[in-house]
């Protein structure tokens, strides 16, 4: 073996060895307890929300033209056509069932703008259409709608 290959080993196995060697650890996290009084848990909350939030998809198609071709001196300089091209726009997000009767459910305008199909996921895997109810675009808030039993809404205070 070589002197430089023996030198890399050993250096190696002695990084090992005092890897190895480290018996513990320290971890942050938050305590269990404080003063023997169990800390409070979001758990109890969230089994109550959690199946009035739901997953949003939308997808859509978006025209796009560069805004040199809105100019006449370039299109006629550069002899460009005018062309539009089109691409595929998807987007995610999520909302909550305000109304479980009516199956209305608030969400972020950007989320569902420039959107030709809206599929909402529910908590329960099931995948539904929606349609758009209103929407504010100022204040970023939207209201869609789907048709499905058994929706659970989210209780609001007065």
């Amino acid at each position: 073996m070589k002197n430089k290959t023996k030198k890399i080993l050993l250096t190696c196995l002695a990084v090992y060895i005092g890897f190895a060697g480290m018996s513990k650890i320290a971890v942050a996290g938050l305590p269990i307890s404080v003063d023997g009084e169990a800390l409070p848990t979001l758990a109890p909350m969230l089994e109550k929300v959690t199946p009035s939030v739901v997953n949003i998809a939308t997808s859509g198609t978006v025209v796009q033209q560069s805004p040199l071709f809105n100019d006449p001196f370039f299109r006629r300089f550069f002899d460009v056509p005018q062309q539009k091209r089109e691409r595929k726009r998807t987007g995610l997000g999520s909302g909550v069932i305000l109304d479980a009767k009516e199956g209305y459910i608030v969400t972020n305008n950007h989320v569902i703008e420039k959107a030709d199909d809206i599929v909402v996921t529910l908590s329960d895997g099931r995948k539904l259409e929606a349609t758009i109810v209103g929407r504010d675009p100022g204040a970023d808030v939207a209201i869609i709608q789907v048709e499905a039993k058994n929706l659970t809404e989210i209780k609001t205070a007065n």
